[in-house]
């Protein structure tokens, strides 16, 4: 399987870039056709684009891509994969336009020509990688991986489960944008279980961590504050009560969906719930 990396998006100031368009599912090199380009992409529309020769011939796909595990730790890891067909080496782009036009603006700028005689040129290919590749996928993933493996080392937290559950508020902030961030420690039989930092918009995103005295090291940075799950309840949940919300777990690297039947006790119930599966 390919590798793929993973690049910011952003213009490259050099002298020998060109300037690229699209017009009529054309793209033009300084106003003159380049190759082809066919499919979709719109701010409603997921972007699934094929480049071809202006003799046909398929080059390379164009194709929305989201971080796989649904982490919202990286939602913001998203933008486009772009593959080529003939070495069927990829990277991914994130940050980009969804017009065609603007796409086409974004990804062919660059200091030499992807496409010569018709076909990927391999060492422009090769240099559009390479300038590229940033690591974060692999970043995330590892810390994803090396997360999970601590949070089985620690759980489940030694208390009696059928005690009461005592929710204290250790901070609430009022933001700019008039959204509200809560924090909270959450303990059971007077033991710490977990703290909580919930932001409430039209949707709440309430994320679980645990303060440890043991730091966890990866990506040569430690930390003692380790996540173990992260709830988001959309607006219809919270002011209908209906549909379902997303939890991520961290242990898992995997989201589940669940009904949380009463939102303003969503601590208490995610408390009980990963209990259950022993994570707390």
């Amino acid at each position: 399987m390919p590798a793929i990396v993973i690049a910011t998006c952003f213009y490259i100031a050099s002298a020998h870039a060109q300037e690229f368009s699209l017009k009529k599912d054309v793209i033009l090199k300084d106003k003159v056709p380049y190759a082809k380009l066919t499919g979709e992409s719109s701010l409603f529309k997921d972007t699934d684009l094929l480049v071809s020769s202006l003799n046909g011939d398929p080059l390379f796909t164009i194709k929305t891509w989201k971080y796989p595990t649904g982490n919202p730790a990286y939602k913001a890891l998203k933008g486009v994969k772009i593959e080529f067909k003939a070495s069927g080496k990829s990277l991914i782009r994130t940050t980009t336009a969804y017009a065609k036009s603007k796409l086409v603006e974004e990804l062919f700028h660059f200091w030499s020509d992807l496409v010569v005689n018709n076909a990927i040129d391999p060492k422009a290919e090769a240099d559009y990688i390479s300038k590229f590749d940033n690591n974060e996928v692999v970043r995330a993933q590892l810390y994803e991986k090396t997360e999970s493996e601590y949070l089985k080392k620690m759980q489940p937290v030694k208390r009696d489960t059928a005690a009461a559950i005592e929710v204290k508020v250790t901070s609430q902030v009022t933001n700019k944008d008039g959204s509200i961030t809560q924090e909270t420690d959450i303990y059971q039989d007077g033991v710490y279980i977990v703290s909580t930092r919930k932001w409430w918009t039209s949707e709440w995103e309430v994320a679980f961590y645990r303060r440890v005295d043991e730091a966890m090291e990866v990506n040569d940075t430690a930390t003692k504050k380790i996540q173990i799950a992260t709830l988001t309840i959309p607006s219809t949940a919270l002011s209908q009560g209906i549909g379902t919300s997303d939890l991520f777990i961290n242990r898992d690297i995997a989201v589940r969906e669940i009904k949380i039947p009463a939102p303003k006790e969503c601590e208490k119930q995610m408390v009980r719930y990963l209990a259950k599966l022993g994570y707390l």
